[in-house]
C-alpha cells in the first residue's frame, strides 16, 4: 500500500507543478 500511495504522490506532485 506505501509503494501505490508513493508513487500516487509522485504523480500527483507532476501533475500540481504543471498546473502551477
Amino acid at each position: 500500500v506505501w509503494k501505490r500511495f508513493a508513487q500516487f504522490e509522485q504523480t500527483y506532485g507532476d501533475l500540481g507543478s504543471m498546473l502551477q
